[in-house]
């Protein structure tokens, strides 16, 4: 559109010290055992994509396989994910961490710049992660997977059907696309992400 030459230049989020305050604030006080990481879980997509938003049995069970393996996991998200939220810290015993829902976009930014790894939908936590350097599972349905550019900081998981990529805010399909994407197919993208 504009007439740029495209050199997959990758984006670029500037955080001032008190935009990273929250995030190294939350990080010294709950840091990563030696070894491990703290691993972003974005579990919303705002609310006009509601299929953008991977399932909370997916998410808590991540969170588990994670908790259980020695790593951090810290829920992300704005204020539609208040009781998601806590219903995923809920079905951990606790133990995984509520970062708060009423996050400005800056301190909401220094929170994934903290953390080690970020699972997320096609979101403002997607575009952060990648533009803050950090490993990132992408989960796809609804959107294109083929207009997002990782630059090479982590993977885009999809499901193997048809109807990807369909725009729609309504679905009648059963499973639907993020129904369709398993626990395993994540977990072993983030493994991936997370080997030095």
């Amino acid at each position: 559109i504009l007439g740029v030459d495209y050199r997959r230049e990758p984006p670029v989020l500037e955080l001032s010290e008190e935009g990273r305050a929250a995030g190294r604030e939350l990080r010294a006080r709950h840091p990563p055992r030696p070894g491990r990481s703290i691993v972003g879980l974005n579990t919303g997509a705002g609310g006009r994509w509601r299929y953008k938003r991977w399932t909370e049995a997916g998410f808590t069970e991540l969170s588990r396989r994670l908790l259980d393996d020695g790593h951090q996991v810290w829920l992300l998200g704005g204020p539609e994910e208040v009781e998601r939220n806590a219903r995923l810290a809920a079905a951990t015993g606790g133990r995984a961490l509520e970062t708060g829902c009423d996050n400005t976009l800056r301190e909401f930014a220094g929170l994934v710049d903290a953390c080690d790894a970020v699972v997320t939908g096609d979101t403002l936590a997607m575009h952060v992660a990648i533009a803050r350097l950090k490993p990132v599972v992408v989960l796809f349905g609804p959107t294109s997977l083929g207009e997002i550019e990782v630059f090479a900081r982590g993977e885009r998981v999809a499901p193997d059907l048809e109807c990807l990529v369909c725009y729609k805010q309504d679905c009648d399909f059963v499973p639907n696309c993020m129904e369709s994407i398993a626990t395993d197919t994540v977990h072993a993208a983030l493994v991936r992400q997370l080997r030095p």
